[in-house]
C-alpha cells in the first residue's frame, strides 16, 4: 500500500485519534483520487481488536468501494507505526 507524500499528514492526524480509544469503528477517511480512498480503522474480527490501513476503491463500474492492499497491526504496535510515519513526514520535508 502506498500512502502519497500529499496525503501523509492527514493519514498520521487519523491514526494519532486512535490513541488510547477503546472504540470500534472507522476513525479516518483520506481521500487518494475521486476513485480511492484510505480508511483508518479500529476493528474486531475473531475476537480480536485491530488497527487497519486500507485502500478502497471503486471496481469497474461498482456502485459501492471494495478494500485494497492495506496494513493490519494490534493498537499496541500504533506508536512504532506513528513514529516510522512521522520519521518519514521529516525525510519528506527534508529533501523539499
Amino acid at each position: 500500500m502506498k500512502i502519497p507524500p500529499a496525503i501523509l499528514r492527514e493519514v498520521i492526524t487519523a491514526l494519532e485519534e486512535l490513541q488510547g480509544t477503546e472504540e470500534l469503528g472507522v476513525m479516518g477517511i483520506v481521500k487518494k483520487s475521486d476513485k480511492n480512498e484510505i480508511r483508518i480503522a479500529y476493528q474486531e474480527y475473531q475476537g480480536a481488536r485491530a488497527v487497519h490501513i486500507r485502500t478502497w476503491y471503486y471496481h469497474e463500474g461498482a456502485r459501492e468501494m471494495r478494500p485494497g492492499k492495506g496494513i493490519t497491526f494490534k493498537l499496541e504496535r500504533l506508536e512504532a507505526v506513528l513514529d516510522a510515519l512521522r520519521d518519514a513526514e521529516n525525510l519528506l520535508q527534508e529533501a523539499n
